[in-house]
């Protein structure tokens, strides 16, 4: 495909510039007379050579904070009154030299073939998910496609927000343990077998922690690129398990059952339902396929079984409020929220509040993370240092408890 450079003017006489792909500049010409431009200028662009380019390397993924930023910037754009393909020319030009900018010059090649919006999305599954399509979709029929994309902007900056203080909070912890792994395996193979040699020159039994360390420092240092394999493989072996849907549905379980953690996650699955539901509600979307799509978004098999479960309910004729009911996941609170909505017709706004109640206390519980895990911490740590520290010093108190006598 060659990329050439027009210029032309659209039937209101508005001057239009921007990138066409196509096999030929005959083609890219019929193309653009097809869409019911007037043709100005047509020249084919010479691309800039990159060492990526030059080596074909280009990651084929769009990280989630670029589709966000390219759903506000498109939401902007339209709501400003530009034309859906200008908006898409402009952001490709913002994208240059990205997998999304190849992403963006498709979506509007299709749409000037005569594809609809939502239709070219479905083109790249892998960039926007079947609940992105559909709220398109939505968009388009109901001639609310700026409010839609307000709404999955909106969606994603909260995702990334929420995703950005988990990694805040995890900081710390992470920082403890990666210095209390890099002090074990300091002292285990270079201080203990130094030790291990002066020790071994009087006959004395070497106490327990000692033993250990030095079996440890044996197997490593005989045995470590067997041990290195198979902590490689068993690495492997829990992300293929954790890709099949037994595996997935047992560990995201252990993942609920985590102390302090659990919980956490729970609620952020909850929300997640919650706020998402009430925009597909707001969408216009029917509640069984808007649990169909939900299903799909909470991040937990456990708390999409439940979702699904609650569609199956609702298919044979019973309410949202009383399936949500038979499910343990949901709180009371959920579930009165849910009842209050079904009467009124408002569902959407209050499940709205209650996702806004979770996230108060997602934000509480990440905010106070490093408090709560802080006792396990200093636990683990003072373990860790008591067992080196006994590995060390015993051996020294045996040596001069005999050089008394």
């Amino acid at each position: 495909m060659l990329t050439f450079r027009y210029r032309a003017r659209d039937k209101s006489g508005k001057m239009i510039e921007g990138n066409i792909q196509s096999e030929s500049i005959e083609l890219a010409s019929e193309k653009l007379l097809a869409s019911g431009l007037i043709l100005l200028s047509l020249s084919l662009t010479e691309k800039r050579k990159s060492l990526k380019s030059f080596l074909k390397i280009q990651p084929q993924k769009v990280k989630s904070s670029e589709l966000v930023l390219f759903t506000r910037q498109l939401y902007t754009l339209l709501n400003a009154g530009v034309s859906l393909t200008s908006s898409l020319e402009s952001l490709a030009q913002q994208t240059e030299g990205t997998y999304l900018e190849r992403v963006i010059k498709s979506l509007i090649e299709d749409i000037r073939s005569g594809k609809s919006f939502s239709g070219a999305l479905e083109k790249f599954s892998r960039v926007f998910n079947n609940l992105y399509c559909n709220l398109i979709k939505s968009g388009e029929a109901t001639g609310k496609l700026d409010e839609v994309l307000n709404r999955l902007a909106m969606m994603g900056e909260y995702e990334e927000e929420m995703r950005a203080r988990i990694r805040s909070a995890l900081m710390y912890p992470v920082i403890v343990v990666c210095a209390l792994i890099g002090t074990f395996i300091l002292m285990v193979t270079f201080v203990l077998p130094r030790f291990a040699k002066m020790f071994s020159r009087f006959k004395t039994t070497l106490p327990l922690p000692t033993r250990i360390l030095l079996g440890i420092n044996y197997l490593v240092s005989h045995y470590g690129i067997f041990i290195l394999g198979g902590m490689i493989i068993l690495i492997f072996a829990l992300i293929k398990f954790n890709q099949t849907p037994r595996g997935k549905e047992i560990l995201d379980r252990l993942k609920l059952k985590l102390p302090i953690f659990g919980p956490l996650f729970l609620k952020i699955g909850l929300s997640r339902f919650c706020r998402t539901t009430a925009g597909l509600i707001s969408s216009g979307i029917p509640i069984v396929k808007t649990l169909e799509l939900v299903e799909q978004v909470t991040g937990n098999t456990i708390v999409s079984q439940a979702i699904k479960n609650i569609k199956t309910g609702i298919t044979t004729g019973e309410s949202m409020q009383a399936m949500m009911r038979q499910e343990k996941i949901f709180p009371p609170l959920v579930v009165q929220m849910v009842a209050i909505g079904e009467e009124t017709g408002k569902t959407d706004e209050l499940l709205n509040k209650v996702s806004d109640y979770f996230d108060y206390q997602i934000n509480h519980t990440v905010k106070n993370l490093t408090t709560l895990i802080e006792p396990i911490l200093i636990s683990v740590l003072g373990a860790g240092v008591l067992f080196m520290s006994l590995a060390i010093f015993l051996p020294m108190w045996n040596l001069i408890y005999l050089f008394k006598k």
